[in-house]
């Protein structure tokens, strides 16, 4: 009778030993040169998402018309004013104005791009807020820093305004009609 080979008894005691449970077998870590595979074809770019600039284009236009509707309503007080105290709550409607559209300038959700411009543009209805407020507190003052204020306040957020209505595919603001005197 011919005796069992070794290699084939010496793997069934191997198996038994490291299927027991009380077996406890440590291999070391082996650590395996990798080369990354080489790409076959080159990565292409991750494509920039495309900015939906209907709601900021709506929520600016929104934002604007009631800013214009205020600052009517504003000169239109200041016009039959007959008093300090009228004239003083008609610049109160300027500053009210401007309150909402700061707040709501600051609530749109503008593209990364148009972040700097946005900023100018509450900058500069900031500037005229305190040149309004100024006048609130004294309707008859004649500082000229107040009107170079204004005249600073108009012209950046004009220039701000330009920017804006043009990236958001908007016509630019309308250029005012002088007023009598």
């Amino acid at each position: 009778m011919r005796s069992p080979t070794p290699i084939p008894a010496l793997l069934m005691t191997l198996a038994l030993v490291a299927c027991s449970p009380a077996a406890q077998v440590t291999t070391a870590p082996t650590v395996e040169a990798t080369t990354p595979a080489t790409p076959t074809t080159p990565p292409t770019a991750t494509p920039e998402p495309t900015v939906d600039l209907a709601p900021v284009a709506a929520a600016y236009l929104a934002m604007s018309a009631k800013l214009i509707q205020s600052n009517e309503a504003a000169v239109a007080g200041l016009h039959i004013a007959t008093s300090d105290a009228e004239a003083s709550a008609a610049y109160q409607v300027f500053v009210d104005g401007d309150d909402v559209a700061i707040a709501a300038v600051k609530a749109i959700a503008f593209p990364p791009d148009l972040q700097d411009e946005a900023a100018a543009f509450v900058a500069a209805l900031e500037k005229h807020k305190a040149a309004m407020a100024r006048l609130v507190a004294s309707p008859q003052d004649t500082d000229p820093t107040i009107d170079q204020m204004l005249n600073e306040a108009a012209a950046e957020s004009r220039a701000a305004a330009v920017t804006i209505r043009a990236a958001l595919g908007l016509p630019p603001p309308a250029t005012p009609a002088p007023q009598a005197t």
